[in-house]
């Protein structure tokens, strides 16, 4: 999964996550935004543990 080479680029992934669920609820699709709300945390948490991402000072 990785990728993010730091808090940012995570950030501006989320984001997108964010806007396309956001799509998903406007279209009345509620499960669809959840799951692939929860399935973004998953990921993120998993990046965070995995790369040593530091956050930006």
């Amino acid at each position: 999964m990785s990728g993010y080479r730091n808090y940012r680029d995570l950030y501006f992934h989320l984001f997108g996550v964010v806007a396309q669920a956001a799509e998903y609820l406007e279209q009345g699709n509620i499960i669809l935004a959840y799951e692939y709300l929860i399935k973004a945390q998953s990921e993120a948490e998993e990046a965070c543990l995995e790369s040593d991402i530091l956050p930006e000072q």
